[in-house]
């Protein structure tokens, strides 16, 4: 099963407003098809308003959907083409705080940061916390040890 991610904040720059305009309607133009023209034409004009004179761009309508553990194809690219014209991040928070994730903006590239959950293993006793054991519990512990031998 995939989880939701939902928008924490963002702090980004525009660097080339018309460059920006242009692309947003190239990438309009382009026929993508399915969920991908309804994502395009819910989520971009909220995105941003390209006839404003004074940009103004912000992620936060990027929120609960399906995108940290997704990394769709079209959200990467478009991602990517967006680099050319901002800078700064955005974040996203995630069901559990180890899969969180960001992406950067900086000198024309995109990177995506996500966390992972490491997963370990080790054995029962070692995970015993051998203060906070009463009498008891020592004896069944013992019990234990000896029963395994």
């Amino acid at each position: 099963m995939r989880m939701y991610s939902y928008y924490d904040y963002d702090s980004i720059e525009v660097t080339d407003w018309k460059g920006l305009k242009e692309y947003l309607e190239l990438f309009k133009s382009i026929k993508k098809g399915g969920s991908w023209d309804v994502w395009y034409n819910k989520i971009i004009p909220k995105m941003v308003d390209i006839k404003e004179k004074e940009p103004n761009l912000s992620f936060e309508c990027w929120d609960d959907i399906k995108l940290i553990s997704y990394w769709y194809n079209e959200y990467i690219i478009f991602f990517d083409g967006l680099a050319k014209y901002i800078e700064g991040e955005v974040r996203w928070t995630f069901e559990n705080s180890d899969e969180a994730g960001y992406i950067t903006f900086e000198d024309g590239k995109c990177m995506i940061h996500t966390g992972q959950i490491t997963w370990s293993s080790s054995s029962t006793k070692d995970n015993i916390v051998m203060k906070e054991l009463t009498k008891d519990m020592k004896k069944l512990l013992l019990l234990n040890t000896l029963e395994q031998k």
